[in-house]
């Protein structure tokens, strides 16, 4: 807190979260209270840090300039009254702007460069589920109509290997060379969706233009959930190269490309030691075609598009993972924009599973900030919490 007032973004801050809501506590003790919560380590319970802050209230108020410190009870009443619109206007601000982050991002060490020796900057983008159970409530005659707090937190889908009835996904983006959360957004829907992608390109924009890096030396790098045609093309608009994994193994169908795949060249993927020597080839431009079911937000069919296609395969038996078996070998597929020269085929595969990484620091949050809890059933408010956790 002392750090932000010093470096005058505390008032900055504070109007930048603006909650309509009627009386009572207002954003500067919300901030005051949740950025101590995430900082003391005491992350049991709002209800808990409230019983444990209860000596030292007047001195807390005081570092914040504030009178009275807030109550769990208030800090739950203001979540709920929270609109996405009110978080977003902070998010970015918050993460890129007020890190102060811009001579590290600057630093040799935390680009990552390729095959002619130009640093790249990569972000990481990716989806985490919280799943929600929903358990049997007691009805009778004698008793009102019962009320789920967590209706419209989340939606039914998939929830991989977690039990729940509905989750909502937490799509957040990072920059893979520093470990800096740059952006985070909640939505019930899959993390795929028109809700998140614009937030993290936006960010990524905000991040090149704060630290001036070359703008054509970024690459959005994430998981299957962005080898589609919106994806791609959404990308494209704004100009930003990407390197993901794609689900069109139709294309292993066709029957000019299993020819393209027996008269490849096949190089071996540079490897951590901890999974199958993979081997990786350059399938050349390939056009896919998006889902006859997506359309943009105006309802109109996405265009097919033009795009590199990389394919690695592994020897096995039987599938593990993602991917598809074909005469005992297992394929993925790679689609980006990355030129041929400076990322071969091997490079970009193993440039791909750089991003296992991520999955470390998804678990580290979890563990030391405990973000996979509920700080509030409405999705806004919960998506506030994460965001100061993040910073």
């Amino acid at each position: 807190v002392q750090w932000l007032q010093a470096r005058r973004y505390w008032d900055e801050l504070i109007s930048k979260l603006q909650v309509r809501r009627q009386g009572g506590f207002v954003g500067v003790d919300m901030l005051l209270f949740l950025l101590l919560f995430f900082a003391t380590g005491v992350h049991r319970s709002l209800k808990r840090f409230g019983q444990w802050t209860t000596p030292y209230r007047k001195e807390l108020a005081g570092l914040g300039g504030r009178k009275a410190f807030a109550t769990p009870s208030s800090v739950s009443r203001y979540l709920s009254a929270v609109q996405f619109a009110d978080v977003r206007a902070l998010t970015q601000w918050l993460l890129v702007e007020a890190c102060d982050s811009t001579a590290l991002l600057q630093h040799p060490a935390v680009a990552t460069y390729d095959t002619e020796g130009v640093p790249w900057h990569v972000f990481d983008w990716d989806g985490t589920s919280t799943a929600l159970r929903h358990r049997a409530l007691p009805l009778g005659d004698d008793l009102p109509e019962p009320v789920r707090r967590s209706a419209q937190t989340g939606s039914a889908g998939y929830k991989g290997r977690k039990r729940g009835e509905i989750r909502f996904m937490r799509a957040t983006l990072q920059h893979a060379g520093t470990g800096l959360w740059l952006d985070a957004v909640l939505s019930p829907e899959r993390s795929d969706t028109a809700a998140s992608l614009p937030s993290a390109l936006d960010a990524i924009e905000t991040t090149w233009r704060k630290a001036g890096l070359a703008r054509d030396r970024v690459v959005l790098r994430t998981d299957g959930c962005g080898g589609n045609v919106p994806f791609i093309t959404a990308c494209r608009k704004r100009q930003t190269p990407f390197l993901v994994r794609s689900a069109h193994y139709g294309l292993l169908e066709d029957p000019a490309i299993m020819e393209a795949l027996r008269q490849a060249t096949w190089y071996e993927v540079p490897s951590s030691g901890s999974g199958p020597t993979r081997l990786a080839a350059e399938l050349g431009d390939v056009l896919l075609q998006p889902s006859k079911n997506t359309t943009t937000n105006e309802g109109e069919r996405f265009e097919a598009i033009c795009v590199r296609m990389v394919v690695s395969r592994f020897a096995t038996a039987q599938k593990s993972g993602t991917g598809v078996v074909i005469d005992g070998w297992q394929y993925e597929l790679y689609a980006t924009d990355l030129p041929t020269a400076a990322w071969p085929a091997a490079e970009l595969v193993e440039l791909y599973y750089g991003r296992c990484g991520q999955e470390n620091r998804f678990a580290q949050e979890d563990r030391e900030l405990e973000l996979d809890r509920i700080f509030s059933y409405n999705l806004p408010g919960q998506e506030l919490a994460t965001v100061v956790a993040l910073f």
